[in-house]
């Protein structure tokens, strides 16, 4: 009998009910955390009710007042003459009593009324203006701020929450408008009926709402935690029953199990065979264990012969007389010997025979019993016949060598593989390449060490779907401590990992939008911090704020406000990165974290994407709604080293923008604001210095070393910008290529040259090379080759005539692409140079291998040519390799007689520098080349 572990039931238990417990448990918490939340929006709901009620009250007294104009009080110590009033006539009067009394105009009287409502109640209401008469109606910072607001018609009222004295109060502020009645007094400040002239407002106490929301809380708690004991009791009760009936099941099958092991333990232990034999039918019935015992073929016809072919030679009379005997009515028990495969065992063979009256045999039953102490391997029969084959978990037996022996029904049904499958086969075969490497290492050294591991595995179906499953792996070995065998059981947690998954998306997202929440912006966030430190990389946090997204919302509707907001968080993820970070921490507020960007300058772009975007117009649900983005941004590590900084500044930032008048964007940083906006606009006017023709060409000459004689020019592009004048390539060329401008300007470029050099040819200006540089974005596209070509046959170039230039670095960057592109262009005609060679990490296993005709010695090496012995020293390595290669060579920067002797003593091929010329217009040169002059060497001297 096998035992019983004690712990089994209480964890079988804990499997049920703890998970359940669980999600109870968040369930409830949830619903507490929003119900509390709710507590305290609808108390503020309540006072702000309140305070617009007496803000009514104090109105309608007030026109109830004005109405009537006022009412005559008696003038005592403590109610003096209205100093404002000193212009009414009237104002202070004697009665026939000889009373005195002065004139109450409605403002003061609802003064004096609000103070006592103030003294009684804690209410203060007040009357405040931009102007006013009485200068105890002058508004603090926040009235102005709300009264300009008014005026601007914004809006008519506005409330907050705010600290008064140390108490927390409802300050509400309502716009007030000229009546008539009010142009009495404030008439002479120059309002006119209907005019916006100040505001009413109160502060109402926040102290018996806030104890309401505390009362609230506390009986939310209560009320939560005595459903969560019911729910966690129902849960337990529940667990208790489900175990109850899997134990009653479990001890079924454990009875069951135990009979059949019984079963199989006596067969195993008696080794007994049966036969029947139906003699009026001619039918003779083996059982398995005597097909067995006499190691024949069930497939083979039985008879008496075969039985007795079965038994050794040497007994075989004395088993056939018995048979006769027993056919005569004696009893048939005997012990005799039987041959299997060459094997002898004992058997012991007893019959009971039935006869009919006449003595005839009828029937007879049988057992044979293999008495000899060799055994069959009933364990592995048991095996296969009980747990193996009807396991509900899926079983994998392997080797000692790992390939799969056997598998059960189960498994199949697990993994979609039969055995045949699976033979000569490793577990191998099932892996997805999901689980971790690690988790291998320690399921063999688990096995290695102890014989066991259990843990999680990833396996992959038949039909190539990827599931998880809980393995437990068992090591087998025969008595001498050999391993023969590994048992592996599988339990399919896919329902498991599911549930796991959806608890943590809906712990770690926004349920409206489905971006990352507060907390999971907070965690990844932190995450991109370290990576930024770690690969000393800038970061930009951007904090996204919907302009005037509450009208929308108050006014179509929630439902329509949160479709407009899915919308925008849709529009959001198009504008960014996968890498990026966009989140949706509450409400219409939306923050992007741009990592890897690879200057803090590039969140600009991004950012004015991300401002267009948003400012679209959107269609919800038949209705066209309008709403723009104010955007701020900090960026680390400029503007903050951590997450709390960073989001702080970009919320700054973002009411910044805010204050600026919405739908723009502004950096934390007053600097970036700045830079961002030259970059931005020096972007747009390059865009308008496309349109407006604002691009030129200068060109520099290069002459033959030789003689001095012109060989050619270099295009050079110049921007003459109408307000800043000539802007040098190097501030404009990288925005250019930034902002996919570049190769439209190659494009114009190249053709201007082309037609420059035409242009002096038809003017007898011939012979010359036109040297056009490319740019990087130009090399790696595809329709170059096309463009060259048809620039060529437009102008009618002839060969030679067109030289491309591109640098060593550009070349050296992509050097397959590269040499593919170039021989495109040689075979079109055109000449090839390397520019600011030596300058770049040049491969001459690839320079060998480039199409080109010259290379540039670059200007830093000829500076210095004279003083410099490295200088010099490279210069003259250069000369010696281009040469060696069958190349040209161009020196740049030439400038002095001394650098020209030195180049021309090493054989370079051509110069080119100030001391033969500044780059100049073309019209410049085509005057300077076509004046006659009587003893100029060259067409290039001054």
């Amino acid at each position: 009998m096998s035992q019983t572990d004690p712990h089994a039931a209480p964890r079988r238990l804990a499997r049920l009910t703890v998970p359940a417990a669980l999600v109870w448990t968040l369930v409830l918490a949830a619903s507490l955390f929003w119900n509390a939340a709710k507590a305290r929006t609808q108390a503020l709901e309540l006072a702000y009710t309140e305070a617009r009620s007496n803000l009514n009250k104090d109105i309608t007294f007030r026109r109830w007042a004005t109405g009537h104009g006022g009412v005559y009080v008696p003038i005592t110590p403590t109610q003096q003459s209205i100093p404002w009033l000193s212009h009414v006539p009237g104002r202070d009067v004697v009665t026939t009593d000889g009373r005195h009394l002065t004139l109450l105009n409605p403002a003061s009287m609802l003064r004096q009324v609000m103070d006592q409502y103030s003294e009684h109640y804690g209410i203060r209401g007040r009357i405040t203006g931009l102007k006013q008469l009485n200068p105890g109606n002058a508004p603090d910072d926040w009235e102005r701020a709300q009264l300009e607001a008014f005026s601007r018609g914004e809006t008519t009222e506005v409330w907050e929450v705010a600290d008064i004295n140390g108490a927390p109060h409802l300050r509400y502020l309502r716009a007030m408008f000229m009546e008539p009645g009010c142009d009495k007094c404030h008439g002479i400040l120059g309002y006119k009926t209907g005019d916006m002239r100040g505001a009413t407002g109160l502060n109402l106490p926040l102290t018996p709402y806030y104890r309401q929301i505390a009362t609230a809380r506390r009986d939310l708690a209560l009320s939560h935690g005595v459903i969560w004991l019911l729910g966690l009791t129902g849960i337990l009760w529940a667990g208790h029953q489900t175990e109850r009936k899997n134990r009653e099941r479990l001890q079924a099958q454990t009875a069951l199990q135990e009979s059949e092991a019984t079963l199989k333990r006596a067969q195993a232990v008696a080794q007994t065979g049966s036969w029947y034999l139906d003699a009026s039918r001619n039918h003779l019935h083996w059982s398995d264990e005597t097909y067995r015992i006499f190691g024949i073929s069930a497939e083979l016809p039985l008879c008496y012969d075969l039985f007795l072919s079965c038994v050794h030679p040497d007994d075989r009379l004395e088993v056939d007389a018995a048979w006769q005997r027993a056919l005569k009515g004696e009893p048939y028990d005997i012990t005799h010997r039987i041959l299997v495969n060459s094997d002898v065992k004992w058997v012991r063979e007893q019959a009971d025979l039935t006869f009919t009256p006449d003595g005839t045999l009828s029937a007879g039953i049988g057992t044979v019993q293999d008495v000899t102490s060799q055994k069959l391997n009933e364990d592995t029969l048991r095996l296969y016949a009980n747990v193996f084959r009807h396991s509900g978990e899926a079983i994998m037996i392997t080797d000692r060598d790992q390939q799969i022996i056997a598998i059960n029904p189960a498994f199949t049904r697990l993994t979609g593989y039969t055995l045949d499958d699976l033979k000569q086969q490793t577990p191998r075969v099932l892996a997805s390449g999901h689980t971790p490497p690690e988790t291998y290492r320690n399921m063999w050294a688990a096995l290695k060490e102890s014989g066991f591991w259990q843990g999680e595995l990833w396996d992959r179906h038949k039909d190539g779907a990827i599931n998880p499953a809980w393995a437990a792996v068992s090591v087998v070995r025969n008595p001498d401590g050999e391993i023969t065998n590994y048992i592996a059981g599988f339990t399919d947690i896919s329902e498991r990992k599911a549930a796991e998954e959806r608890i943590y998306h809906l712990a770690h997202h926004d349920l409206l939008t489905g971006l990352f929440n507060r907390y999971n912006l907070e965690n990844r966030l932190e995450q991109a911090l370290a990576l930024a430190r770690r690969n000393s990389e800038p970061l930009a946090v951007m904090f996204i704020d919907l302009d005037r997204f509450k009208v929308i919302n108050d006014t179509l509707g929630h439902n329509i406000g949160d479709l407009l907001l899915i919308e925008v968080a849709r529009r959001l993820l198009a504008c960014v990165r996968e890498s990026d970070i966009v989140s949706r921490p509450g409400g219409d507020e939306f923050v992007v974290v741009l990592t890897g960007i690879g200057a803090v300058l590039d969140a600009a772009p991004i950012a004015h994407t991300i401002l267009d975007t948003l400012g679209q117009p959107y269609q919800i649900e038949g209705r066209t709604l309008h709403t723009t983005p104010s955007i701020g941004i900090s960026l680390f590590p400029d503007d903050g080293d951590d997450t709390e900084t960073l989001m702080k500044h970009a919320d700054t930032a973002m009411y910044h923008a805010k204050e600026q008048g919405r739908n723009n964007v502004q950096f934390f940083a007053a600097a970036m604001n700045t830079a961002a906006s030259e970059r931005l606009e020096l972007e747009r006017e390059l865009r308008q210095a496309l349109r407006q023709k604002q691009f030129e060409l200068y060109y520099q000459p290069k002459v033959r070393t030789a003689d001095g004689s012109l060989y050619g020019v270099e295009a050079l592009l110049r921007w003459r910008h109408p307000k800043f004048g000539i802007i040098s390539p190097l501030k404009f060329i990288p925005i250019a290529e930034e902002a996919g401008l570049i190769e439209t300007i190659g494009a114009w470029v190249l053709d201007e040259a082309c037609r420059q050099l035409i242009a002096w040819r038809e003017a007898g200006i011939s012979g010359l090379t036109m040297a056009v540089n490319l740019s990087a974005h130009q090399l790696r596209s595809p329709a170059l080759a096309e463009q060259v070509l048809a620039c060529i046959k437009y102008y009618g170039l002839r060969e030679g005539e067109l030289e491309l230039e591109v640098t060593e670095s550009m070349a050296m960057n992509n050097p397959e692409r590269a040499i593919g592109q170039l021989q495109s262009l040689r075979a079109l005609g055109v000449h090839l140079a390397i520019d600011d060679f030596g300058t770049g990490y040049s491969s001459l296993a690839y320079l060998k291998l480039l199409p080109i005709q010259t290379i540039k010695l670059d200007r830093t090496f000829v500076r210095d040519i004279e003083t410099d012995v490295n200088d010099a020293a490279i210069s003259t390595a250069t000369l010696a390799l281009a040469h060696s290669l069958g190349l040209k060579v161009v020196a740049e920067g030439v400038e002095t007689e001394a650098q020209r002797q030195f180049l021309a003593r090493h054989g370079c091929d051509f110069l080119q520098g100030y001391l033969f010329g500044k780059p100049e217009p073309a019209e410049v040169w085509t005057q300077r080349w076509s004046e006659p002059t009587d003893d100029a060497p060259s067409p290039v001297s001054s």
